[in-house]
């Protein structure tokens, strides 16, 4: 779908960088930040998926990863005025892609630490100190330390009705300690986006020779099962503090991506309802580069 013609490169490999924050909107509560450091391979060889045909594309991607999740009264000292406890979360995560034209096909094993491990004290209140801000988080009771894994599968689907037109289907899941949950989106893609198996815009390093150009927006409905970020694990019951997670989120994303052979640019404005029952809605941006070689 792109209209931009370059010579083509083989690039195998790519790093990014992925920064998410609800600062812009002076904001600071619920998802309050994350910051997401990842590199991406391409594979020759069949591993777990299958190449049919050379069209097909085979990926490898690593990434490491950092969230904070703090109430609304940040620097609240009695749990009574939260509306959900703090909750930081180190990760890792590894994961396989398959994609075809039009299909994609994705496994991912993330594995983490919450609690002092995850740093996410330590690291908001040197961020808000670095800032000036006033509030100080006071991290009353935050979701204690424990380790958790997850298994989240994925499948996308896209219907090209024109050129410059195509429709987006995007299936998530998540089984483990962490979260339990099941996610649809739809959505549409307008402007010069490449085939599933070579575009940026699911992370895919890809050989075609286009640049990419793209607005896209989806609509997406979250049925939860299980958060622990909120109520706590699922093997024992020692946190302080928990909220029981609300069963149904809807959420909106709005996106514009710019990818040339080297390079990708990526915002997206990302809101969705609220996650426990006393939270406001969440509003928050997405920023990410990524660098091919």
């Amino acid at each position: 779908m792109g209209f931009f013609g370059a010579k083509s490169q083989n690039y195998q490999r790519q790093l990014y960088l992925q920064v998410d924050n609800d600062l812009y909107f002076s904001r600071d509560r619920a998802y309050s930040n994350g910051i997401m450091v990842g590199y991406s391979k391409k594979l020759s060889r069949d591993f777990m998926f299958v190449k049919v045909n050379p069209q097909e594309a085979l990926q490898f991607d690593l990434q490491i990863g950092h969230q904070i999740y703090t109430p609304g009264d940040i620097d609240a000292l009695n749990t009574r005025f939260f509306d959900r406890p703090f909750a930081g979360w180190f990760f890792a995560e590894a994961a396989l892609t398959k994609a075809t034209t039009h299909k994609m096909y994705r496994v991912a094993l993330e594995a983490g630490v919450t609690g002092d491990a995850s740093f996410a004290e330590d690291i908001q209140v040197w961020y808000h100190r670095l800032l000036g801000i006033d509030k100080k988080p006071s991290w009353v009771d935050q979701i204690p330390g424990e380790l958790m894994v997850n298994i989240k599968p994925q499948f996308v689907f896209d219907k090209v009705l024109r050129d410059d037109f195509l429709l987006n289907f995007v299936s998530n899941g998540s089984l483990g300690t962490k979260d339990i949950f099941i996610e649809q989106f739809a959505g549409f893609v307008f402007g010069s986006r490449n085939s599933l198996s070579t575009t940026s815009d699911f992370g895919m390093i890809g050989t075609s020779s286009t640049k990419e150009f793209f607005a896209f927006a989806q609509v997406g409905y979250r049925y939860v099962v299980q958060n622990s970020l909120l109520e706590g694990s699922l093997l024992n019951d020692n946190a302080p503090f928990t909220v029981d997670p609300e069963e149904s989120i809807l959420k909106f994303n709005l996106g514009l991506v710019y990818a040339n052979q080297k390079n990708v640019f990526r915002a997206v404005f990302h809101f969705n309802t609220n996650e426990a029952p006393l939270e406001d809605n969440q509003m928050y941006v997405e920023l990410k580069y990524a660098f091919r070689f």
